[in-house]
């Protein structure tokens, strides 16, 4: 996370068209980064863009004369796009901050919580009572430890872990829609199937490795090791362009291969139905695998209350994750799915948006919106081409030239 933030500093300070920025501000990044909180300071930017492009849009409606108001609009886009850009960015960068770090943690607790004594018992530890025959044979004695209260703060910090983790993904590829100008944003309803999508799927394989590590957990590392591995295989197989050079782009694939440990993350744009199909029977098949080692495994007590729950659990939070994604794109997804059945019908459906499946180079159309419609929009061709200066009119030259120079940042992030 800090070496990709460092990078994209570096980027932005290439670019002649972005703000400059000063001595303390560098002192201040390079600290932020060492403190490992890089997103912090990128959401503050996005923020204070934000609050610039507010002004810009005040002084804009202030104007008197047309000069002052295409200065100003010109002005208010430019913050505008930096502001959303940034924000894609604090996403991004939280997105693998929750994947490496905390979803590991995530193991741990679970482990931590299997392993407990208390975890084995749902009932409460019984004080002896003077005249009742209570038999505490097989009661566990913690001086000053509420059992109770212990699983329950467990309990809470898995939740929000997994509350943490399914919603950074949900953050992201909003966040990232609005860099795509040409696509739609994703609605309430699609924000909130696309949390349940994910949240059940990574409750179920945060839940298969952890009960894997219950019983094995010298092999909890190198079954990891082994997935990941795989996985960035497969990213580097798909020669993704994310990133400017080779070796970028190679540690952006071992980067992915850790998150797919957990959860599917798309690396490059184009139709994903069959890397979800492959990604979800191979983790099913690996689950299973694994489940079944764990049950089958001597240092598993098959007595314990949750040993039958988990299993039931996990088949019911994997196959739950599928149907929501399955409705998130059926019914939910900004562009809608188009499902076509040639070898029956001898058909063939034309797409219903050419912008998003055509494999033109796209346009970058950078779009101000008032009570949810096109208020300005400025273009510049970024992808492929270069703004032809004949093309590019007086008045929106500086932003052309700027979208241009920004979309190398840009693709380093544009994944989704």
């Amino acid at each position: 996370m800090t070496g990709f933030s460092f990078r994209w500093y570096l980027m932005d300070s290439d670019n002649p068209q972005l703000p400059e920025v000063g001595m303390v501000r560098w002192v201040l990044r390079l600290l932020v980064l060492l403190l490992q909180i890089a997103p912090i300071l990128r959401y503050v930017d996005s923020i204070r863009y934000g609050l610039k492009s507010r002004c810009a849009r005040t002084k804009e409606v202030k104007a008197t004369t047309e000069e002052e108001k295409a200065r100003w609009h010109r002005e208010r886009v430019k913050w505008y796009t930096l502001m959303v850009y940034e924000d894609a960015d604090a996403t991004l960068l939280r997105l693998y901050e929750s994947f490496m770090e905390s979803a590991p943690q995530l193991v741990l607790q679970i482990y931590i919580l299997l392993k407990d004594p208390h975890a084995s018992r749902i009932y409460p530890y019984k004080p002896p009572v003077e005249g009742l025959d209570i038999d505490h044979s097989e009661d566990i004695v913690e001086p000053g430890v509420n059992p109770v209260l212990k699983l329950s703060i467990l309990v809470m910090s898995v939740t929000s872990s997994l509350v943490s983790l399914a919603w950074s993904l949900v953050v992201y590829h909003r966040s990232l829609r609005y860099t795509y100008p040409h696509k739609k944003n994703i609605s309430l309803l699609g924000t909130l199937f696309q949390f349940l999508w994910h949240f059940c799927s990574i409750t179920a394989r945060v839940l298969a490795l952890s009960l894997f590590a219950s019983a094995l957990p010298q092999w909890i590392g190198p079954l990891c090791a082994a997935h990941w591995i795989v996985m960035a295989s497969w990213v580097i197989s798909q020669r993704t362009a994310a990133c400017n050079t080779k070796c970028e782009e190679f540690l952006f694939a071992l980067v992915l291969g850790a998150i797919y440990i957990f959860m599917f993350f798309n690396a490059k744009e184009e139709r994903t139905r069959y890397k979800y199909l492959l990604y979800y029977c191979f983790c099913l098949v690996e689950n299973s695998a694994i489940i079944c080692i764990w049950f089958l495994s001597p240092s598993t007590i098959l007595t314990n209350w949750y040993v039958f729950p988990a299993m039931v659990g996990h088949y019911l939070t994997f196959f739950a994750g599928i149907m929501f994604m399955l409705c998130y794109y059926l019914w939910f997804h900004p562009t809608g799915v188009d499902i076509s059945f040639p070898h029956f019908t001898g058909k063939k459906k034309l797409p219903k948006d050419p912008v998003e499946t055509s494999s033109e180079p796209v346009e970058m159309k950078v779009v101000m919106l008032k009570d949810n419609k096109i208020a300005s929009s400025v273009s510049s061709p970024v992808l492929e081409t270069e703004p032809d200066s004949d093309f590019v009119s007086e008045r929106d030259g500086h932003l052309a030239r700027f979208l241009s120079e920004h979309s190398d940042k840009v693709a380093v992030r544009r994944f989704s």
